[in-house]
């Protein structure tokens, strides 16, 4: 009877590594705007000409500044996010008196800019849960920002940044998911003997 029991235990503990059990995380980023459809954003994103469109055009194309996740950043804030916290604090850091005068220029026209950026990531990424010594690992989905840089309320930039994922990989080691489920468990163990 022990014997039975013994490999009715052992089937239990091996089953998981044999079928396989894969966690999924879905991370989805929108902003509701365009029914939160990519190629209708796209779409409206496309008709954007520069120094043509204003705030006002956006706003009928169907971008919502107020929108969840669209991020606004307006005068130096905008700068800094368009040409990177080194370039833009390089140019601050200088303390010479001309310098500084043109510093305060540059400050006042500064506020005439404004950005908003307007994400959409829809990604899929699986993971193994039980293996024995090869752990695969997966992610798919699209990942786009946009970026709309406004002088006077006049688009002067539009920009996306777009990224289709689809990859898959594998981390190998001899009996290591055994030895993580193992870990887990007696790590279970020591939380509930405490």
């Amino acid at each position: 009877m022990k014997k039975i029991g013994f490999v009715v235990m052992m089937i239990m503990i091996c089953l998981p590594f044999i079928t396989g059990c894969t966690s999924t995380n879905h991370a989805i980023t929108q902003t509701g705007l365009f029914d939160n459809d990519l190629d209708k954003m796209m779409l409206a994103y496309r008709q954007i000409e520069y120094g043509q469109t204003t705030k006002v055009d956006l706003e009928n194309l169907g971008f919502d500044f107020e929108a969840v996740n669209v991020t606004h950043y307006s005068g130096p804030e905008a700068m800094r996010e368009i040409f990177g916290d080194q370039m833009f604090n390089s140019v601050f850091n200088n303390a010479e008196s001309d310098v500084v005068l043109e510093m305060d220029c540059m400050l006042i026209d500064f506020n005439r800019y404004e950005m908003y950026s307007v994400p959409y990531v829809d990604m899929v990424t699986k993971s193994d849960r039980f293996y024995f010594s090869e752990k695969k690992n997966s992610r798919k989905g699209v990942e786009v920002h946009l970026s709309l840089v406004l002088k006077d309320k006049t688009v002067v930039y539009a920009g996306d940044r777009r990224v289709r994922v689809d990859e898959k990989g594998a981390d190998s080691a001899f009996a290591a998911g055994l030895f993580d489920a193992v870990g887990d468990v007696s790590g279970i163990r020591r939380a509930v003997g405490k």
